[in-house]
C-alpha cells in the first residue's frame, strides 16, 4: 500500500468472493490493485474511516466502475454510488412534481393541511431513499434501481393524486 493511498496493490493472486459460504466468483490475477472498502476495512485516506464512494470524484467513479464491469467484478456499492450521482439531482424535479399534485389535491379537497404533508413527503422519502440505498449498496437491488426507485415512487405517487383530482 503505498502511503497516503486506500488502494492495495496485489500481485499473483485470487480473489474469491462468497455468498451463502460458498464461492461465486472467483478471479486470478498477475497484479492489480483492490480499495481498501472491497476488504471491508474501514482506512480513509485521511485517517477518518470515510470511504463511501458516493463522495468520489464523478471520473473516478466511472473509471473505477468501468474497470469493475469489464473485469466482470461485482460492487455493488459502487455501482449504486454511480447512480445515486444521476438520481440525486433528478429527485428535486420528482419532489417537485409531487408536491405540485399534493398541491392540486389539496386546494380542490379543501384541505389546509400543507406543513403537515410537506412534513410526511419528506419522512416518505428520505424513508425509501435510505432503504434503496442499503438495498442496492449490499447487492440486494441493481444499483439503477436502487438509485432511481425513490424518485420513480415520488413521480408515481404525484401521478396518482393527480388522477384521483381528475376524478372528483
Amino acid at each position: 500500500m503505498r502511503p497516503g493511498s486506500t488502494v492495495l496493490e496485489l500481485r499473483d493472486g485470487q480473489r474469491v468472493t462468497y455468498q451463502d459460504a460458498r464461492p461465486v466468483t472467483v478471479l486470478t490475477f498477475q497484479s492489480g490493485t483492490l480499495p481498501l472498502q472491497d476488504t471491508g476495512t474501514e482506512l480513509g485516506a485521511d485517517g477518518n474511516g470515510d470511504l463511501n464512494p458516493i463522495y468520489e470524484p464523478l471520473p473516478t467513479l466511472i473509471a473505477r466502475t468501468n474497470t469493475y464491469r469489464a473485469q466482470g467484478i461485482n460492487s455493488p456499492a459502487d455501482f449504486t454510488a454511480l447512480h445515486r450521482k444521476f438520481a440525486g439531482p433528478l429527485a428535486a424535479l420528482a419532489l417537485a412534481f409531487f408536491a405540485v399534485a399534493l398541491a392540486v389535491f389539496s386546494f380542490r379537497s379543501g384541505r389546509d393541511l400543507g406543513m403537515v404533508w410537506a412534513l410526511l413527503l419528506t419522512f416518505a422519502y428520505y424513508a425509501t431513499f435510505s432503504v434503496f440505498r442499503i438495498m442496492g449498496e449490499n447487492g440486494a437491488l441493481p444499483g439503477a434501481v436502487a438509485a432511481y426507485a425513490p424518485d420513480l415512487i415520488a413521480v408515481a405517487a404525484g401521478a396518482a393524486l393527480l388522477w384521483l383530482t381528475a376524478r372528483r
